[in-house]
């Protein structure tokens, strides 16, 4: 399967994702992750921990995982071992999100195990 084929069926597979983010005051954050130590019990148990923010109210979609290893191109930025997925119906939603205990305990409990974490928010649809 050629890049371009790659890039489609990636794109395709976010598609019910930004389908289910109503109007165009949803929000899209995402969210790279790059542990001190990374190795695969700590990476799939922070993948696991990230998971369990999708129980907040007002998160409309979440996904989070491992940086596919099996994946080395030139333009891919490897440079974290998690990425998280979120999707919220508008900025209030994500404010409340932010200050949830359920995800201050996360920041509390990874905190210092983490080196670096990227943040990319965007508006789906627009």
């Amino acid at each position: 399967m050629n890049s371009i084929s790659l890039l489609l069926l990636s794109l395709s597979a976010m598609l019910p994702a930004c389908a289910s983010a109503p109007g165009p005051a949803s929000l899209a954050h995402n969210v790279y992750i790059k542990l001190a130590a990374p190795n695969n019990v700590a990476i799939h148990e922070l993948s696991r921990d990230c998971r369990a923010l999708a129980k907040i109210p007002g998160v409309l979609h979440l996904t989070a995982g491992p940086r596919a290893t099996d994946i080395e191109r030139d333009y891919n930025d490897e440079a974290f071992d998690v990425a998280v997925h979120l999707v919220f119906a508008n900025n209030t939603l994500f404010e409340r999100y932010l200050v949830n205990p359920l995800h201050k305990k996360l920041l509390a409990k990874w905190a210092a195990k983490i080196t670096t974490i990227r943040v990319f928010d965007f508006r789906p649809g627009q």
